[in-house]
């Protein structure tokens, strides 16, 4: 009730309404809406200039949804793209999204989808988890998927910042495992205020879109089952916001959806091991791989011994799980509450160490108590 009452509290934003603009300079675009700016640039060679800027519209929705800023633009954006950006607006309402608003978007310059001559093939994105990672494999193995996609800016703030220093040597070595070739983006769109868990699939999006002319379709990896996410919605990268921003002559699709992350880990160490030895899942944006300690890599050793997966080679350190497991503290909001009831139900069908089942069925139990059934009273 207080969470509600706090949330009722806040003050709505006053609605303006913002020019997008775009300016082009080599591999860069600067993305101006109102005074404010961010820049999207590629280490791609061959990426040229751009004749249409739906990648423009969808970081800038990013922004405009969380500030309640309406985004009006004279550029050639296509009615495609007109449509995702409403479309996920629509989305984001219908889910009553938390400090998300439904902004209007005006585009007086619609044009038709462009002739789509693309170089190469897919292009997924690549952070180096364990969605991203198991994703690639998928669309590796399907002949979709020829290069990969580093994001800076997304998950870490700079590409010159240390940890995404180490994190890109670790990517790289996926990319060299998998198959393919490594492009590194980079956007400033973070240096705004933006509601992140809720729209960076817009960030994505946008750059994925920013390298459309060059490949053939996009993808970005699903990060639950469709089971898993009813139970995580609302959350930016679930499957009806990945696909509504992808288009007739861009798809983008969402990848590795059929498996949990339990059975994602399993994949990836039977795959090849030293794929397991890449993959980052570190809280600590200081490094770029495994600290060991913190709760993304505590679940994710609990994924491991659930599928049967000694943990220990992978992380930095190695103290005692089932006290780290037991001392994770509990959400005190529902929506936590019902995701962490996604982790854990993840392990329940094999995590079979004594110690470790014990404490994952008394979280559990507090779990159900604390969460209000849904459904009809």
């Amino acid at each position: 009730m207080l969470t509600v009452l706090t949330e009722r509290l806040i003050r709505v934003p006053k609605a303006r309404t913002l020019d997008l603009t775009v300016v082009q300079q080599g591999s860069t675009s600067r993305v101006h809406f109102g005074d404010a700016a961010f820049d999207v640039t590629s280490d791609l060679n061959d990426i040229g200039t751009h004749d249409v800027f739906d990648f423009a519209l969808f970081g800038t929705l990013a922004v405009a949804v969380r500030n309640n800023w309406n985004v009006r633009t004279d550029l050639p954006i296509t009615e495609d793209g007109l449509a995702a950006a409403r479309r996920v607006v629509d989305i984001f309402d219908l889910w009553r999204v938390r400090r998300c608003y439904p902004v209007t978007i005006e585009a007086t310059n619609l044009v038709p989808a462009p002739v789509h001559a693309p170089r190469h093939g897919g292009l997924i994105c690549l952070s180096g988890g364990i969605d991203s990672t198991y994703a690639a494999m998928k669309d590796v193995a399907e002949g979709r998927a020829g290069h990969g996609l580093l994001v800076a800016g997304a998950d870490y703030p700079r590409a010159t910042s240390p940890g995404f220093v180490e994190r890109r040597g670790r990517v790289a070595r996926l990319a060299e495992v998998l198959g393919l070739e490594l492009v590194t983006a980079e956007t400033t769109v973070r240096d705004h205020k933006l509601y992140f868990n809720a729209t960076h699939t817009c960030v994505l999006a946008m750059m994925l879109a920013f390298h459309a002319q060059c490949f053939r379709d996009g993808s970005i990896a699903a990060d639950f089952t469709l089971a898993q996410e009813y139970g995580y919605t609302p959350w930016g990268n679930s499957r009806p916001i990945v696909e509504a921003l992808g288009s007739t002559w861009f798809p983008i699709h969402h990848a590795g959806g059929e498996a949990g992350r339990t059975a994602k880990v399993r994949a990836i160490v039977d795959a090849d091991p030293d794929l397991m030895r890449a993959v980052s899942v570190c809280q600590n944006k200081e490094i770029g791989g495994n600290c060991g300690t913190c709760e993304k890599c505590v679940r994710t050793k609990l994924n491991l011994v659930a599928a049967g997966v000694d943990p220990a080679p992978y992380f930095e350190a190695n103290p005692d799980l089932a006290e780290h497991f037991a001392a994770m503290t509990l959400p005190n909001y529902p929506a936590g509450l019902r995701r962490h009831m996604v982790f854990l139900k993840d392990l329940e069908p094999t995590l079979d160490d004594a110690a470790l089942r014990t404490v994952l069925t008394n979280r559990l139990d507090r779990l159900r108590r604390k969460i209000t059934p849904t459904g009809k009273a």
